[in-house]
């Protein structure tokens, strides 16, 4: 009798916290000793947020089911992720201000918006599998009258995502759950957090974040894909390379005194491609800064900032083992001749920049409250020249260059990429409306450096690569085709968000709407799909449109495609149901 009365007792105690408010959010305070003996006070917060919706199944215009096809994950009910945050602040005493946070991020690791995705390696396909997202301390510096400041260390916001130093763009977007703020859509930053050191300056009329991460993000370790990366790509051709490892772990290519073969060949002028661009993670660090400004100071009916965000990619601690390597095969019969492979780089290809300027404001008008923000950011992505050197080189002269020059050298001028946006929500009681362009460089969707060199002179670089010119390799297909060798700049993205917000009550935000992706080639054509592209093969992976590019291609270099034949504008759409619900 007296365990089921302590068991209802029990029962009742359980009901009577889940009625009550604490239950979405768990906080207290105490006397902490450990931060001071005599006025440490400090706190303790639990919450979270819940991120879920429905993502309608639409159809292109070439009648594939979403922008990802029949295996994709933006369809049916969905959990992108959700949060679970562990907060501690200092208080009252000698180190107030000092605080620590801890996020545990679940979501979908394969979940993806239009035009991107948001994937790393996960066990089985779409599975929800936990992450720490955020893991840092702060410690105060100073609090004067013309501010405070800050040190912070650990897994963190990135500065140009979510500021901590007064201004953030993220904090008047406040839509998350619809999508990514826009500069991080744009793909200026590398990640929404990173591992690396900060220093926040906070006042009411000026903010300052400095910082240096590792630029990788959150998902991965500094320069952790560089050697694999590397490998992959030196040891993907065929014979005869030898699949050993040389010092350092650096991958080893070793050529026959034949020359190479023709995937040898393409193998090379990737791997050159990739040194010109500086691809690939790398042992620096990225610097981020943003500092803005706030003419409404504490105003709180109007709330506007301007702020820079600032971007370089790889400031400091670029190893030279990341742009230059060397590997050789010593001969194991006296008669048998040394190979070896040489790369040469350059380390600025690894530091490119990213400069913006944006505005956003805030105005609480009584009967409604609006939230409006625009911007502009440009990408310099910086190019070098790369060389190659190998034995066939050594052992044939100037005859092995003739053969395949660009397998030897290549070179490129630094390139630049743009995006604009602006934004608005309007909100009236319950109900809000949300509008919000991006246009940017590139087709994908994401801002995409455009070449700097002329038509004539990439018509040019690709006649001679294999040291004749007039030889056919310049066809008219050139800048067309499905895999043109010429950029002849003009592609472009517009990315458009339109939704319908409803707020009951300040935990839960929903909202219905729609978001279109539209893009132009590298021509300024507009990218088109058609519908053989839905019809598969017994290929695995190709599809009908496929084959028909194929025999276009066989017959001399012509710049008709499949999607020229029955073509139609290609439009990403996503209709969805999207909300968010804090705890």
């Amino acid at each position: 009798m007296k365990q089921r009365t302590s068991i209802s007792l029990t029962v009742a105690a359980v009901v009577a916290a889940i009625m009550s408010s604490n239950v979405f959010a768990y906080e207290t305070q105490w006397l902490d000793k450990k931060v001071d003996e005599k006025e440490g006070q400090s706190s303790f917060k639990a919450d979270g947020t819940i991120f879920a919706g429905y993502e309608r199944p639409d159809h292109e215009k070439n009648g594939v089911i979403d922008q990802n096809g029949t295996t994709g994950t933006n369809q049916g009910f969905v959990v992108p992720r959700a949060y679970l945050n562990f907060r501690g602040d200092v208080n009252e005493g000698p180190w107030k201000g000092a605080g620590f946070r801890v996020t545990v991020d679940g979501g979908n690791l394969a979940n993806s918006a239009i035009g991107a995705s948001n994937s790393t390696t996960s066990t089985g396909n779409s599975s929800q599998v936990a992450e720490l997202k955020f893991a840092y301390f702060t410690l105060p510096l100073y609090s004067a009258s013309f501010g405070e400041g800050s040190f912070r260390l650990g897994l963190q916001h990135v500065a140009i995502v979510d500021g901590q130093a007064g201004y953030s763009n993220e904090g008047y977007w406040k839509h998350r759950f619809i999508d990514q703020n826009a500069i991080e859509k744009s793909g200026f930053a590398g990640s929404s957090a990173d591992r690396g050191i900060s220093f926040i300056h906070k006042a009411d009329y000026f903010g300052l974040q400095l910082q240096l991460v590792n630029g990788e993000g959150f998902r991965k370790n500094n320069a952790q894909s560089l050697y694999s990366a590397q490998s992959a790509a030196l040891l993907a051709s065929t014979a005869p390379v030898l699949a050993t490892t040389g010092p350092n772990g650096q991958p080893a290519l070793f050529v026959a005194t034949t020359g190479l073969t023709a995937a040898q060949q393409t193998q090379a002028r990737t791997n050159l491609r990739n040194l010109v661009n500086g691809t690939g993670d790398s042992y620096g660090y990225d610097f981020y800064a943003l500092p803005s400004f706030h003419p409404t100071g504490k105003d709180k009916d109007i709330d506007i900032s301007i702020g820079f965000p600032v971007r370089i990619k790889n400031i400091t601690n670029i190893k030279r083992q990341e742009y230059q390597f060397v590997t050789a095969n010593l001969p194991v019969s006296p008669t048998a001749l040394a190979q070896f492979d040489y790369y040469n780089g350059d380390a600025r290809a690894k530091q490119d920049r990213y400069l913006g300027q944006e505005i956003a404001g805030a105005f609480d008008l009584g009967v409604a409250k609006v939230t409006v923000g625009g911007g502009h950011a440009v990408l310099k992505d910086k190019r070098s020249s790369a060389v190659r050197v190998d034995n066939n080189m050594i052992q044939t002269g100037t005859s092995g260059l003739s053969n395949d020059f660009t397998t030897y050298y290549q070179r490129d001028t630094d390139a630049k990429g743009q995006t604009n946006w602006g934004y608005i929500h309007v909100k009236v009681s319950q109900f809000g409306v949300l509008a919000r362009h991006i246009y940017g460089t590139g087709s994908t969707g994401s801002t995409t450096a455009l070449p700097s060199k002329s038509y004539a002179t990439q018509l040019y670089e690709l006649d001679v690569q294999d040291g004749t010119i007039g030889n056919g390799n310049a066809t008219l297909g050139s800048s067309r085709g499905t895999s043109p060798t010429i950029d002849l700049g003009k592609a472009r993205f517009k990315r458009e968000t339109y939704a319908v917000t409803w707020s009951p009550f300040s935990r839960l935000v929903l909202a219905v709407g729609v978001e279109t992706l539209k893009s132009k080639n590298a021509n300024g054509e507009k990218t088109r799909v058609n519908g053989l592209e839905s019809i598969p093969t017994f290929t695995s992976g190709t599809s009908v449109a496929d084959n028909v590019n194929s025999i276009i291609a066989a017959n001399g270099g012509t710049p008709i495609v499949a999607n020229d034949l029955n073509g139609k504008p290609k439009e990403a759409r996503q209709v969805f149901l999207r909300a968010v619900y804090d705890f």
